[in-house]
């Protein structure tokens, strides 16, 4: 009784089935749990909203500040899982961590300031809203977390392997969302103190380059992973 080609090479058709069903139901299960997840947030964002609006007032603030710990956590969460998918030396965790004590720092220091002239209206020592100070803490750091993350992705693909390198390409990710916004804020202060004929001026301008720079090597360092991830797919096409 003679053999077909897929019998000969181990594989049956049935096998050959069954492994494409594998492989079709990873990605549906992926997405059947991230549809889950988006259903189960939003019912309990509906729950929340009802039962703060049918709440005594007393009650309502507690539960403002429940949500936005259960927001803070999920972020954080998903930093924290983001960041250890890819490998990390002891050096590097070092300056990750100096990075994200000095951006906390930063963020509280700035956000005084700007509730000191009038800028915002909440004020970080208010004893009516606990936990303020640790909200902004958490997601200050979940964000610089997620830019130490997409960092590492990048030390990762492109195969980086010098340290000075490395802790550049990590420390331009944690320094992203913070660079972009200094690249679009700064020419304010910066053209005023230049009107003015201020010293200060000179602060602003090797800020604002400072963040030209961060801007700059993440851009690079981006189209270097887009450029490199189609090479690949170009090369796996040339195989077939």
């Amino acid at each position: 009784m003679a053999n077909d080609g897929s019998e000969e090479n181990g594989n049956r058709p049935d096998e050959q089935e069954s492994d494409a069903g594998l492989a079709l139901a990873g990605p549906e299960h992926r997405l059947s749990w991230w549809f889950c997840g988006v259903l189960g947030a939003n019912v309990a964002g509906i729950l929340w909203l009802a039962v703060r609006a049918e709440s005594p007032p007393y009650l309502q603030g507690l539960l403002d500040s429940f949500m936005h710990f259960a927001t803070g956590a999920v972020v954080a969460y998903f930093a924290f899982r983001a960041l250890f998918l890819y490998a990390f030396h002891l050096l590097e965790l070092l300056a990750m961590v100096l990075v994200l004590s000095v951006g906390v720092k930063l963020t509280l220091t700035v956000l005084d300031k700007w509730s000191a002239v009038g800028l915002i209206s909440m004020t970080l020592d208010d004893p009516a809203r606990p936990g303020k100070v640790f909200q902004i803490c958490l997601l200050t750091g979940s964000v610089l977390l997620a830019g130490a993350a997409w960092g590492l992705r990048h030390c990762t693909v492109l195969k980086l392997e010098h340290q000075l390198a490395r802790l550049a390409s990590i420390v331009a990710g944690m320094l992203a969302l913070p660079a972009a916004a200094g690249l679009a804020a700064f020419p304010v202060p910066l053209l005023r103190g230049l009107g003015d004929k201020s010293h200060v001026a000179l602060v602003w301008l090797l800020l604002w380059l400072l963040c030209l720079l961060i801007t700059g090597l993440n851009t690079v360092l981006f189209v270097k992973t887009l450029t490199l991830r189609e090479e690949i797919t170009a090369q796996e096409k040339l195989a077939k």
